[in-house]
């Protein structure tokens, strides 16, 4: 009877530490359980993070492509500023050349405008006379008239 009553306390102690295994096996169950939906969420988040990092490369080299189109367009604003200034140097030459030949024109107009009046302040000081005759034909002479002294 002593050995019966050894083995059923035996009995119980491995009821016990089964009962004891069981509830073991289940919390490291439940466990695993949460640590999958973890490693589950953990693979969520990475590959979010990795389609940011791809993108954020997308938009850097988009980024650099077009940093490198502004650079080509200011530079190409810088050629046509430099053209226009040099067109803007040879047209300015050009009115001032225009100028100088106008300048000269009218020096021109006022030196034949006086050339003008001299010849007919020299001209007037001539006067024809229709009374000359040579052998019945008519002619015309011209004399100068005195000139008052």
């Amino acid at each position: 009877a002593q050995l019966t009553e050894e083995a059923g306390k035996a009995l119980k102690q491995i009821m016990v530490s089964v009962d004891s295994v069981a509830q073991q096996i289940e919390q490291i169950s439940a466990a695993a359980e949460e640590v999958s939906a973890s490693s589950d969420e953990m693979v969520k988040t990475i590959e979010t993070v990795s389609s940011v990092v791809e993108q954020n490369s997308a938009a850097t080299e988009q980024m650099a492509a077009n940093s490198t189109e502004v650079t080509k367009a200011v530079e190409g604003v810088a050629n046509i500023t430099r053209e226009n200034s040099a067109a803007t140097q040879h047209v300015s030459a050009a009115a001032e050349e225009m100028s100088a030949q106008v300048q000269e024109v009218v020096a021109s107009s006022q030196s034949l405008s006086q050339m003008a009046r001299d010849l007919q302040e020299v001209v007037s000081t001539f006067t024809i006379d229709d009374t000359a005759k040579n052998g019945g034909a008519s002619r015309k002479s011209v004399k100068r008239a005195p000139v008052a002294v």
